[in-house]
């Protein structure tokens, strides 16, 4: 391969580096279960389609403004 065709694989197939956002990640996951509640309406779901005719349920999350 040249150049070009070595950059693209590497670009596309290398190892993401994880320790750069894990405790950023976990701060702000902390951070939304402290401040968020559940609705207590059971008919309030939200809905992410993940392929064709599959979805995923989750209950709505509403945050607390003071």
């Amino acid at each position: 391969m040249d150049q070009s065709g070595d950059f693209l694989w590497n670009l596309f197939l290398r190892k993401k580096r994880s320790d750069v956002l894990s405790p950023s990640i976990k701060v702000v996951i902390s951070w939304w279960v402290s401040e968020t509640r559940i609705s207590p309406n059971r008919k309030e779901v939200t809905q992410s389609q993940i392929f064709p005719h599959v979805a995923n349920e989750k209950p709505t999350h509403y945050l607390m403004e003071t």
